[in-house]
């Protein structure tokens, strides 16, 4: 990332949000990496020499940023962050007035202006916005008063160091906190490998020293353990017992929780998501509705479905409250899991209830991008050959297939490396190994 390639951006940005407003406001706000500081000063001086006012939000979370944007009123966000990903990278987060990412077609609509070098107007910039006490106000005002619990809370030297650790204090938690302030050089993310096949670990891609949290919540007697990403647009929970918690059981949580509690009839989901998910819901006469892997993906569907959506999450550990805003929250989704721990009456352990585990598999196919269009084609025809007749078959993204038994198999492209990456699950290991071997000759049938 460059500054000639964020002014560029802040300039296609003023461009498009003018053809709306004739003075839009657009917040800007960074992560803690080394290079954020001069990307956000550098898109700011793009959209005020073209005709925006500007608010500047400073080092905070990406959540808070996009809580900010929707609560107060604003055109437009930007946030300078690379998420969980290395230090040495560094992106742009464009947000919606509704806290979300933007849209497919306001993405389009943003290509095609060219944002030209001329100055359009001088806008005067805003005062500074505190975005992290906004979002920190906005957890506490929906909070119900909450059971004093002991909670470690890895920050991972990233932003959410501003929000999480007051949000649980001033709801009276005794907190542990651990790597607190944030630092340019932030936790490599890693790969966290399966454990004895339980899939749990392996649905959370990229965690920050999570084998760490996991032995101090048994060390301390913690009865809840929570890491972020740099941003803290993600949440990945341990329980009492230092278990790491499935990304999928805990969208399955919260599901539960706002369908018992009537906030809505729909929950947002990923095609890779557990069949535990689907379980949950429709046990609640809820319904679930799937979308491509990505959270911007579930971010929009949730923008579509409205009051409908009772919630919206993935097995990255991304987790999307329509009350807060349409940005997956890290923080939030602590202040909800410990208000849903209040509610059930019982250990995080325990809140998925009594269930055979699904063992879930995960691998890859090598796939030069050029050809990855034709395979999936082949795929999508070779499943609708030999399995429409036993199955449901989805082509949201990629080809998930879901059998009778509530095992299912997916098999997609990956969006940043040449590679088609395959995904099994079902209640036993021969059959998820089974489906597996399945999905890789299909991946490589002409």
């Amino acid at each position: 990332m460059t500054t000639e390639t964020a002014s560029a951006v802040g300039k296609s940005l003023a461009e498009y949000l003018r053809k709306t407003s004739p003075n839009p406001l657009v917040f800007v706000g960074h992560d803690q990496r080394s290079s954020s500081p001069i990307l956000a000063s550098t898109i700011r001086s793009a959209l005020l020499s073209h005709g925006c006012r500007v608010a500047n939000c400073g080092l905070c979370p990406t959540p808070a940023l996009a809580a900010s944007v929707r609560n107060l009123g604003a055109s437009a966000g930007v946030t300078i962050t690379a998420s969980h990903n290395p230090p040495e990278y560094n992106g742009i987060k464009l947000h919606s007035r509704d806290g979300g990412g933007f849209s497919k077609t306001q993405e389009k609509e943003l290509l095609e202006c060219k944002g030209d070098d001329k100055v359009t107007s001088l806008a005067s910039e805003e005062e500074t916005i505190d975005a992290s006490s906004k979002l920190t106000s906005l957890i506490l005002n929906a909070a119900p008063k909450l059971r004093r619990r002991k909670v470690v809370v890895d920050n991972a030297w990233g932003t959410s160091f501003l929000v999480t650790p007051n949000v649980l204090e001033s709801c009276g938690m005794d907190v542990i906190l651990l790597n607190g302030l944030a630092r340019a050089n932030l936790y490599r993310a890693f790969k966290v490998e399966r454990m004895s096949q339980d899939s749990a670990v392996a649905e959370w891609q990229e965690v920050a020293r999570v084998f760490d949290l996991m032995g101090i919540v048994g060390v301390t007697g913690a009865e809840l353990g929570v890491v972020h990403d740099g941003d803290a647009d993600r949440a990945l929970f341990v329980d009492e017992r230092g278990g790491v918690m499935s990304g999928s059981d805990v969208v399955a949580i919260f599901a539960k929780y706002f369908l018992s509690t009537g906030k809505g009839r729909k929950v947002v989901t990923t095609v890779a998501a557990s069949s535990i998910v689907d379980s949950v819901v429709e046990k609640l006469g809820g319904e679930v509705v799937r979308t491509r892997v990505g959270d911007s993906a579930v971010s929009e569907k949730l923008r579509e479905l409205g009051s409908a959506a009772a919630f919206g999450g993935e097995p990255s550990g991304a987790y999307v409250f329509p009350d807060i805003s349409l940005c997956p929250d890290g923080p939030t989704a602590v202040a909800r899991f410990l208000e849903i721990l209040d509610w059930a009456g019982c250990k995080p352990s325990q809140l998925i209830g009594k269930r055979k585990r699904q063992v879930m598999l995960e691998t890859s196919v090598s796939c030069p991008n050029e050809s990855k269009q034709q395979l999936m084609n082949n795929v999508a025809t070779h499943a609708e050959q030999t399995s429409r007749a036993k199955a449901r078959i989805s082509l949201i993204d990629g080809v998930r297939i879901d059998y009778v038994d509530s095992s299912w198999l997916l098999i997609r492209p990956s969006g940043t490396e040449p590679l088609v990456r395959i995904t099994a699950e079902a209640s036993q290991l021969t059959k998820a190994k089974k489906l597996l071997t399945y999905a890789q000759r299909m991946a490589e049938w002409k």
